[in-house]
């Protein structure tokens, strides 16, 4: 609407808004995920610091991001269509085990790594069209699979003491 209304110019500034917005929640996205990870997953070595495991997990989940988007482009939507779909879709999915972790006291470590995982795995596999969608933005699946993920494996693993 902005383009065929407006001014170049003013179009351009709301593209640079938009791309901007876009990549703050994306950075916000990859610093949460690899600090959440880092921070819960258990290192059995103590050679390698919480620190620079969480740079690691930056660089690896950058990559993932980054082939995701590449692998989930649609020229018919477009560059700004697909950062959307891709960045909102793998937000969504850490939305459960946020909501378990405040309210639901039988939620555990491991029922939250492994629903953001598998719910990033499954959003990846719908975006790529791997997996039939049936007409449902993959978040959506994304979201159902880590909610079942999250209280199964809660339920299958000794609850937190703390």
């Amino acid at each position: 609407m902005v383009f065929n209304y407006a001014p170049s110019f003013i179009f351009a500034f709301v593209m640079i808004g938009a791309l901007a917005a876009l990549m703050s929640t994306a950075d916000s996205q990859l610093l949460s995920l690899s600090t959440m990870l880092s921070r819960d997953i258990p290192i059995k070595k103590k050679k390698i610091t919480e620190i620079l495991f969480g740079k690691i997990l930056i660089i690896i989940l950058t990559l993932f991001a980054i082939l995701f988007v590449i692998g989930g482009f649609d020229p018919k939507v477009g560059i700004m269509g697909t950062l959307v779909s891709t960045t909102f879709s793998g937000l969504a999915v850490l939305c459960p085990t946020a909501i378990a972790a405040l309210y639901w006291k039988r939620a555990t470590k491991y029922g939250c790594i492994a629903s953001i995982i598998l719910g990033e795995i499954t959003v990846f596999l719908f975006q790529l069209k791997i997996l039939p969608s049936y007409g449902f933005l993959s978040a959506i699946w994304g979201i159902i699979i880590a909610i079942v993920v999250l209280i199964i494996v809660s339920y299958l693993s000794k609850p937190n003491t703390n």
